[in-house]
């Protein structure tokens, strides 16, 4: 659920302007490793800015600034995965709560792409790639006394041509790399991370199953690098 607002001449300018919020509610339920599905309900509002760039061929900048607050329904408790061995049993519960966290991120993100497809929605020709990077301040401790604070940065891009005709059959290729690093005694939530595999990234696997994982169970990775 969400509404926002947005203008494509902002103060005069060629500048677009828009203000969004959004509730969500994800299940993960790939996650296999504690006693109920894990549940995120997240709200979430931010202010986002636009700005083509003739000297560059029109690429666009943006720059984008909000806030998000994460909960989780219930509680998350971890399967008895290791009953004859408390050391293994302690550290896994330790992993499945720090990925499933409360908490509030301000953030902010730039990014400087460029469209030059034929088409925005059937593309037979062109390409399309977009730089992005995303900071997240430490500001709020949760009720743990544990607080969200990252750098993410990520490339994707996107290429099409006609092999048959013009839209018969068209090659498109696809690449994406990013990287994530969490600031000294911070945490990253378990969404920004990287979970490669599924219908979004790479189809043919499951959710998140190209990359770190606990007993089968994506937990995210800090890189990620693909192509399709």
């Amino acid at each position: 659920l969400g509404c926002g607002l947005s203008t494509n001449w902002f103060l005069d300018l060629p500048l677009s302007a828009g203000v969004n919020t959004s509730f969500r509610g994800l299940r993960y339920e790939d996650f296999r490793q504690t006693i109920d599905v894990p549940v995120e309900r997240s709200s979430n509002v931010n202010f986002q800015f636009g700005y083509r760039i003739h000297q560059l061929n029109m690429m666009l900048l943006g720059v984008s600034t909000g806030m998000d607050v994460i909960k989780y329904t219930g509680e998350i408790v971890p399967r008895m995965q290791f009953p004859d061995n408390p050391a293994y049993q302690m550290a896994f519960s330790e992993i499945v709560s720090r990925s499933f966290q409360p908490g509030a991120i301000t953030w902010a993100t730039f990014s400087l792409s460029d469209d030059k497809r034929d088409h925005p929605v059937r593309p037979s020709n062109g390409y399309q790639w977009i730089f992005d990077t995303k900071v997240a301040a430490p500001m709020f401790p949760n009720e743990y006394g544990q607080m969200f604070g990252f750098v993410k940065a990520g490339i994707d891009f996107r290429w099409y041509t006609p092999l048959i005709m013009k839209y018969n059959t068209i090659l498109h290729i696809h690449g994406y790399a990013g990287i994530i690093k969490a600031f000294p005694g911070c945490n990253v939530p378990y969404k920004e991370l990287f979970h490669v595999g599924g219908q979004q990234s790479v189809r043919g696997f499951y959710f998140g199953q190209i990359g770190p994982s606990l007993l089968g169970s994506s937990l995210g990775g800090s890189k990620a690098f693909f192509t399709n």
